[in-house]
């Protein structure tokens, strides 16, 4: 709204320069000015993890100068949670995942976070698979927030810096210095991530939701969430909205508890929970209560 109001394109201070050489293709460092009657706007994600998705913007008048634009007004949305529940990571036995339908192989590659979020969804009913089924699983969406992989992801890149040095070694001169080193490198690749199908996806926040909906056999939409540590307040607005269009609707929400350390760049994880939300006048229909109702207002 504000490009349509300022006839200008915000630039993109930090980018440096770009990979792209089609003269066609303009990356603006600074803000440019644009036609005051355009009526249009495209806004892409081009795909930059996982998500694929296009928005047109189009105005629905074209003077702007006798026209007033007023701030909307936006008030508090509300959710109703029909169920709620809670997996502490520490107490998930990664030797016994019989919940978990993954090749062993590849639970060494998969965040924490991840595999939690499967066992909390498993656990919010005695028989969440019929549940989910009566519900209807084209109409449940799942939703995830909060910050994923940290660890996972810092795991692998030790691992490709290691894979480094050691072809580095390889190639000097034999020497007492190089026979630690290279004993060294080959025990930590012994003990360290391996490498699996799931190398990519497991260290990846915006798959969680992906995973949930591919386990459960759901069908409606999801996405991931990540506004730092308020990326649950985030999440719930964002289906307060959903819900204002389609107060049917239902979703699962995936919220990660954890404590990040700025300076040693370490995510301490806690838990998760998982949220079944509807709108409140759905709450007969899935014939389930009520156990809470929470308001959210604007981010």
């Amino acid at each position: 709204l504000s490009i349509f109001e300022d006839n200008r394109i915000p630039g993109n201070f930090g980018v440096k320069n770009s990979r792209f050489k089609d003269p066609d293709f303009k990356l603006n460092n600074e803000n440019v000015e644009i036609d005051k009657n355009l009526k249009s706007i495209g806004i892409s994600s081009f795909g930059f993890g996982g998500c694929n998705y296009h928005l047109a913007l189009n105005l629905h008048f074209s003077d702007l100068e006798n026209k007033t634009i007023e701030p909307r007004t936006i008030s508090p949305l509300t959710i109703s949670v029909v169920q709620k529940r809670t997996e502490l990571v520490n107490e998930i036995d990664l030797d016994n995942l019989d919940f978990f339908p993954f090749p062993p192989n590849s639970v060494s590659n998969i965040d924490i976070f991840q595999i939690a979020a499967i066992k909390a969804v498993k656990n919010l009913f005695p028989f969440v698979d019929e549940i989910l089924e009566s519900i209807g699983k084209t109409e449940i969406n799942v939703v995830s927030c909060g910050k994923l992989g940290l660890n996972k992801n810092a795991d692998f890149v030790d691992r490709v810096i290691n894979k480094v040095i050691m072809n580095k070694i390889e190639k000097e001169d034999d020497s007492l210095e190089k026979e630690f080193y290279l004993t060294y490198t080959e025990n930590f690749f012994n003990d360290s991530i391996r490498i699996s199908e799931d190398i990519g996806p497991g260290i990846l926040n915006n798959v969680i939701a992906g995973r949930v909906s591919n386990v459960f056999d759901l069908h409606g939409k999801n996405y991931h969430i990540d506004k730092g540590f308020d990326s649950l307040n985030a999440g719930m607005y964002t289906i307060g909205l959903e819900l204002e269009l389609n107060p049917k609707a239902v979703f699962i929400l995936i919220d990660t508890n954890g404590e990040y350390d700025s300076s040693s760049k370490v995510l301490t994880e806690k838990s998760v929970t998982a949220y079944l939300i509807t709108g409140q006048s759905n709450i007969p229909a899935l014939g389930l209560g009520l156990i809470e109702e929470i308001e959210i207002g604007k981010l």
